[in-house]
């Protein structure tokens, strides 16, 4: 029996009603439901946790991003506690479902920066490790700078690197990206950028800390219009800074919106 069924079964609640999956993030699950049924939301996430044993508690996500940190509006129905290790391509990801994100649709993403980063690796916006703790585990990279602002995040990040066993190979700075390369003088390899909708703002200080190398830009697009004219932006700010900017490759990672995607362009960067 599905759970849809055995929830319908025990409720009497319309399986159409009922949202076709759930996301698992260690051993609490995120229920996305429609407004109709929240009256019901308690029984919902009790008969979830009968039906799934293994996990501890179950979340409603309530579809608000909350504040300058991106901090998810989740609340607890089921269970109990909001902390969990979420294991994944061989990295541990311990984090607070309320107060951090976590996006499973880019797990694609943190697979390939396990394998496609090499040398010094400086990621401006790490957030919990989700790209730092992949990429210290490539044997190709020797270091990794990971700056965070949200102490939140910062904190869970710093946690990462112990759990991951990455304590001589990622190193932590707390601080606003463009803030901590001025002051630290990075000279790296490989620049991660993973910052939604568009980290446009502080390409140029990617651009400071690389003398040849790769940009592993994230953004976000509208179907209608493409990415062309952003490209375009982008070659003139590495113009400024007197850098060759090329696209090598584009990833599409997920939909952002209605006809709205989210990619990573792989731009080369030379004098």
């Amino acid at each position: 029996m599905r759970w849809k069924e055995f929830i319908s079964e025990e409720l009497g609640i319309s399986q159409e009603l009922l949202p076709n999956g759930y996301q698992k993030i260690g051993d609490i699950i995120i229920l996305n439901l429609p407004k109709e049924l929240w009256k019901y939301k308690e029984e919902i996430g009790e008969k979830m946790l009968e039906f799934l044993p293994k996990f501890k508690t179950v979340c409603l996500n309530k579809g608000r991003i909350r504040e300058e940190f991106r901090v998810p509006d989740v609340e607890v129905i089921a269970g109990d506690g909001t902390e969990t290790i979420h294991k994944e391509n061989g990295c541990l990801f311990k984090l607070d479902v309320s107060k951090v994100m976590f996006c499973k649709g880019n797990i694609k993403e943190r697979i390939r920066m396990k394998k496609v980063t090499r040398g010094v690796v400086l990621d401006m916006f790490a957030g919990i490790g989700y790209f730092s703790i992949p990429a210290g585990k490539n044997e190709k990279v020797r270091r990794v700078y990971a700056i965070e602002k949200n102490p939140v995040a910062f904190h869970y990040l710093k946690e990462n690197i112990k759990l991951n066993g990455l304590n001589s190979k990622v190193v932590p700075f707390l601080g606003d990206a463009r803030e901590v390369i001025e002051k630290e003088g990075f000279q790296v390899d490989e620049v991660i950028m993973g910052l939604l909708p568009n980290p446009k703002h502080c390409f140029k200080h990617a651009l400071m800390t690389l003398e040849e190398g790769k940009i592993y830009y994230h953004t976000v697009y509208d179907m209608d219009k493409g990415y062309d004219s952003l490209v375009e932006e982008l070659k003139e700010l590495g113009k400024e800074m007197g850098k060759h900017i090329e696209v090598e490759k584009v990833t599409k990672i997920k939909r952002f919106g209605p006809r709205v995607n989210h990619i990573v362009l792989d731009l080369s960067a030379s004098p």
